[in-house]
């Protein structure tokens, strides 16, 4: 990325004239607006008016993870024994973490930090004075150790805000190599080491659980480390249920990797005729309309859209009580996942190896859907990530039937743990 080259040359106080020539070449030649944005906004913040800001001294142990609800649930088991590591016992645990799951953290982990940092994203991106508030009190702080929890470099999120907090140890990890050609870019890896240390690295393409298991290994030396991303759910008020039910979630971070609609309603009426279940569709307030598709798509089907109308811990909660769920590759599969509950989620093969499909020593409940020419590719599992990994090359969606899913259900309802044809590759 070459705001991410500017914010290099910056950090490492380039020769001006060479770096306005530079400068002014990517600005003419590549720069859209909105990387020009981000770049005015980290010289002036970052770089100028944070210089003002005196840093503070504490003992303070700094965890930073902005991501969304799954890849926490990944990473929880192991954030929730940083207090058991014996150097860090009398020291304040800081959770920095993304405010759409303040909630949920609150309910279930209040007990395993000192302070939390809520972060919204979008505005730490794109607007000066919030991004300013963020990192003057990141840099009062004064922590002494920061963790970078998630995988790969944020350039002008989670790695500023590391730079920020000055602290003496900074951890971190690097993209691995094993990518599609021209990834890592090695601007991008020049700008996180100027952040980090120590950063490090991983040489293969291996499950979200398996990379905070290596990071945390070097973070909390000596400390017993979890085996799966189990999660006891705490009781808390839900509306009235009707019956047995199963839980649909049609919404995902990204449009690509959500299935329409009607291919969902098609499921929803299997599940309804041939198992006798109610239909609950969860997400956000976005995602109503999408629930109120399935509405329409089967009008005789018992649906009943609970979108935006649920805390997180009520969403935990009766989650915990389902059937079954059907997802989108969100967050939702990996809540199943944690409650040990039975879930099959649809997926374009995005970040294959990555976050999907679960090791069965992880979980045994949860199983992913890909296109049939995903499986029909003479390749192995290794060779499978390689290509897919790097969230660069996927399927279209559109591309897995709905016949496949209800399949895929039956096969998970009658037979735990059943037959899954990713474990062929593994020959």
């Amino acid at each position: 990325m070459k705001e991410a080259w500017i914010a290099s040359a910056l950090m490492h106080a380039m020769p001006m004239k060479t770096f306005l020539f530079k400068a002014v070449s990517i600005l003419k030649h590549y720069l859209t607006f909105w990387h020009l944005k981000r770049v005015v906004i980290f010289i002036l913040v970052d770089v100028l008016l944070l210089s003002f800001v005196r840093r503070g001294k504490s003992d303070a142990v700094l965890i930073l993870k902005f991501d969304q609800l799954g890849d926490y649930i990944i990473a929880r088991n192991f954030l929730i024994r940083i207090r058991s590591y014996a150097p860090y016992k009398s020291k304040r645990i800081v959770l920095c973490a993304n405010i759409a799951l303040k909630d949920f953290i609150e309910t279930y982990d209040a007990n395993a930090y000192d302070e939390f940092v809520w972060i919204d994203r979008a505005q730490l991106l794109n607007e000066m004075w919030a991004r300013f508030k963020i990192l003057r009190r990141i840099k009062r702080m004064g922590s002494q150790i920061a963790i970078q929890c998630t995988y790969g470099l944020e350039s002008f999120s989670a790695d500023c805000v590391m730079r920020a907090s000055g602290a003496r140890e900074r951890f971190g990890r690097w993209i691995c190599h094993d990518t599609p050609a021209g990834e890592p870019d090695g601007r991008k890896v020049r700008l996180g080491n100027t952040f980090y240390t120590p950063l490090l690295e991983h040489d293969q393409v291996i499950f979200d659980f398996y990379r905070h298991r290596s990071l945390f290994s070097v973070v909390l030396p000596a400390v017993g480390l979890p085996g799966n991303t189990r999660l006891t759910p705490i009781p808390v008020p839900l509306p009235q249920m009707k019956g047995p039910f199963a839980i649909l979630m049609p919404g995902a971070s990204d449009a690509f990797r959500e299935w329409p609609p009607d291919r969902f309603a098609q499921v929803a009426r299997h599940l309804f005729e041939a198992r006798g279940l109610c239909i609950l569709v969860l997400g956000t307030k976005a995602d109503s309309p999408k629930a109120l598709s399935i509405q329409r798509a089967v009008p005789a089907v018992a649906v009943e859209n609970l979108c935006g109308k649920l805390t997180l811990p009520q969403v935990v909660y009766l989650m915990s009580q389902c059937v079954l769920g059907v997802t989108n590759d969100s967050g939702g599969i990996h809540l199943l996942a944690a409650l040990n509950k039975p879930g099959v989620a649809v997926s374009n093969c995005f970040s294959f190896g990555f976050f999907h499909p679960y090791p069965r020593e992880i979980s045994d409940s949860v199983s992913f859907v890909y296109p049939q020419a995903f499986y029909a590719l003479p390749l192995s599992m290794q060779q499978r990530k390689v290509i897919y990994g790097g969230g660069n090359k996927h399927f279209s969606i559109t591309d897995v039937s709905p016949e496949s899913v209800i399949e895929r259900i039956e096969a998970l309802l009658q037979h735990r743990p059943f037959h899954d044809p990713v474990q062929e590759w593994n020959g």
